[in-house]
């Protein structure tokens, strides 16, 4: 299996570029201020490029912390997730000739991971790359703890939900 055209691995691909490209821009306009204050030490709008200047680094300094806290962050969990979705793939291709694999079903607004059907019935598998213990007590748990982050069961049971009815409508 490959992974490289799932929705997971394009947004993963996609906010790298981004993310990249952001931070360049910061490090221009960083060298950029910098250069003002240094050129402009002798002239009458020295203060007030100065000034300028060192709100514009400001400004840069506060924009790489929110890019980091909030695209950084999500740029690793995708390329995480991009590779769970590529193991579990190549997990189920073992599964042999009786089982029809489908990797990827785009939804519309994301994807299927994979779905296997087989002798023993349809099944919507959604990989997460999470870390540590996983339990179901009335809800989803993570390390003794609910996800705070994302339902993950009603999102399956939405892939589910989705599966059901495009079979119906395809083959009654």
């Amino acid at each position: 299996m490959k992974n490289k055209e799932s929705f997971t691995y394009r947004r993963y691909r996609d906010n790298k570029d981004k993310i990249w490209l952001v931070r360049g821009g910061l490090i221009i306009a960083t060298f950029l201020a910098v250069y003002f204050i240094i050129t402009n030490l002798n002239s009458p709008w020295s203060l007030g490029i100065s000034a300028l200047s060192i709100i514009i680094l400001a400004i840069i300094s506060r924009a790489d912390k929110l890019l980091e806290k909030l695209s950084w962050r999500n740029c690793r969990t995708w390329g995480k997730g991009a590779g769970a979705e590529l193991a579990v793939g190549n997990s189920l291709e073992k599964l042999g000739s009786d089982y029809q694999l489908i990797h990827n079903l785009d939804m519309g607004h994301g994807d299927i991971d994979n779905l296997c059907i087989g002798p023993t019935g349809i099944f919507v598998v959604e990989t997460k790359a999470n870390s540590g213990t996983i339990s179901y007590s009335d809800k989803l748990l993570i390390n003794g703890r609910e996800s705070k982050d994302k339902d993950f069961i009603g999102q399956v049971w939405h892939e589910i939900d989705y599966t059901r009815k495009t079979l119906k409508q395809k083959f009654g």
